[in-house]
Parts: structure tokens; C-alpha cells; sequence
């Protein structure tokens, strides 16, 4: 891979399902992916920037310049910090574009306390004033530092959709996901909230019961890592997750990284 400057945007998220879904959103704003080949069925390694390889789960694109775009999974919210810190010292020796941290919401959608622990923007604020870096809020409520050299982009998975019996009331991906799938499926809601109100005596309610439900009935074809993907391969579906990525900032910030037209 050929990149045009040595320079990248980072993306820091929890796991390896929202690395897959920025996978899809990334190559349908038009990126490319080095990593797959026509002539393998496998993922390849390539090098970055600075010649070295992309590896340790970590996924690499091209934006439409040809600069690298890094997806990074932290293995949850307890690392993105340490990520966040690990980018931000390095930037004199690797120029950082672009810093997104992306975590689900992690609020209930009918109002209750909920018990996950959100992460909060005051994470990122405080990291900053640890490492005397001063930073300033953009119109869109982004930040930026070195006098706009590097902007940090904070984007959380939660979408407006009510409470409802096939959605999981906790706003994370599998939520934001589902909400899209109903949306452009509707009957497919009910067939969800009909089986998990079957099962016989049901573990305690979890939000991937809902997301791995939706792939066994519809898209069982495909790992597992693929239906985290597979969904911008679905213009119907694509539309409706757009209009909740739009509501809740992803897509502005996806288009930034892919260098698309807003």
C-alpha cells in the first residue's frame, strides 16, 4: 500500500464488533482495505505509514486521499484511556490527523439508572489537562489541539427510538443496529420479541441476545464479524442507518475520515 503522507486518524473503540461495523460504514463512504485480496480468503497483513504492519487486531483503510484511517479495538471503555494517552504522546513522531473515541452510550432508553458505567467526555478533557495539552471545542462540539493540527472526535452509539420489546434498553450498538433493521424490516420485530419471550427459562437479559437473534434469523450465512458488515450491503438497511448515525454525530464524523462529501 502506497499511502500519500505519513500521517493517520486513529479510532479508538471498545470491541471487535464496533471495529467491524466502522469496517462497513468506512468501506461504504468509500475507503479501501488493504488487508483483503481478491486472490486469498484471508485478511493480509500491510505495513503503515512508517513501514510498520497493522497486526494486534487492529484494522487499516485508506481514505479516499490515501491516508491511513486506524481502527483499534481496546478490549472495553477501562483501555480507551490508556489508548487515547498512547496516540496523544505519539503524535510528534506520527502525525495524528484525526482522534475518535467511540463508545456505547450505555444510558437507558426508558429513563432508569442504568448500571453500566457511562464514559464520559470529562475523560477526555481531563486526559488533556494531565498532559498540558490545551485544547479547543469546534462549532460541532469536537476539540482540537496544536493549533487545529489534530482533531479529537468524541462519538457514542445511541439512537431516539422508544422503548420497545425487540430493542435492548440499553443504548449500545446492538440497540443502534436493531433499531436500523426494524426500521427498514418491521416485521421482523415482532418475530424477535415472540422468541425471546419463548425461551424457557432464560438467562438474565443481556443486549447481544437481541443483535445475535437478528443474525441467526436473517443472516446466519456469515460470521460473525460479517454481520457487523454486512448491513451496507443492504441500500434499504443502509438508508435507515444513516439517518441514526447522522442523529447521534457518527456520520459527520465518518465522513471527515473517509474525506467524502457531506
Amino acid at each position: 500500500m502506497k499511502w500519500s503522507e505519513q500521517a493517520e486518524s486513529v479510532v479508538l473503540c471498545e470491541g471487535f464488533y464496533d471495529r467491524s461495523f466502522w469496517s462497513g460504514l468506512l468501506q461504504y463512504m468509500g475507503c479501501t482495505d488493504p488487508g483483503i485480496r481478491p486472490d486469498t480468503s484471508t485478511r493480509v497483513t500491510f505495513p503503515d505509514p512508517w513501514k510498520v504492519t497493522i497486526k494486534q487486531g487492529q484494522f487499516g483503510f485508506a481514505s479516499k486521499s490515501e491516508r491511513c484511517i486506524r481502527v483499534k479495538p481496546c478490549g472495553g471503555k477501562s483501555n480507551i484511556i490508556r489508548e487515547a494517552e498512547s496516540a496523544l504522546n505519539d503524535r510528534n513522531d506520527r502525525r495524528l490527523l484525526r482522534l475518535v473515541i467511540n463508545v456505547d452510550a450505555d444510558t437507558n432508553a426508558d429513563g432508569t439508572e442504568s448500571l453500566s458505567k457511562s464514559f464520559s467526555r470529562a475523560a477526555i478533557t481531563e486526559l488533556l489537562h494531565r498532559l498540558n495539552i490545551n485544547a479547543t471545542e469546534t462549532p460541532d462540539g469536537h476539540l482540537t489541539i496544536d493549533d487545529g493540527a489534530t482533531e479529537i472526535c468524541f462519538v457514542r452509539w445511541d439512537v431516539s427510538e422508544p422503548p420497545q420489546d425487540a430493542l435492548p434498553n440499553q443504548q449500545t450498538l446492538e440497540r443502534l443496529v436493531c433499531a436500523a433493521i426494524f426500521a427498514a424490516y418491521p416485521e421482523r420485530a415482532e418475530c424477535i420479541t415472540n422468541w425471546l419471550a419463548s425461551r424457557h427459562n432464560p438467562p438474565p437479559i443481556n443486549v447481544k441476545e437481541y443483535a445475535w437473534s437478528v443474525m441467526a434469523g436473517w443472516y446466519a450465512e456469515g460470521s460473525c464479524d460479517d454481520f457487523y458488515q454486512c448491513f451496507w450491503r443492504d441500500q434499504q438497511l443502509a438508508v435507515e442507518l444513516e439517518s441514526r448515525l447522522r442523529q447521534c454525530g457518527a456520520w459527520q464524523v465518518a465522513t471527515k475520515l473517509a474525506e467524502t462529501s457531506s
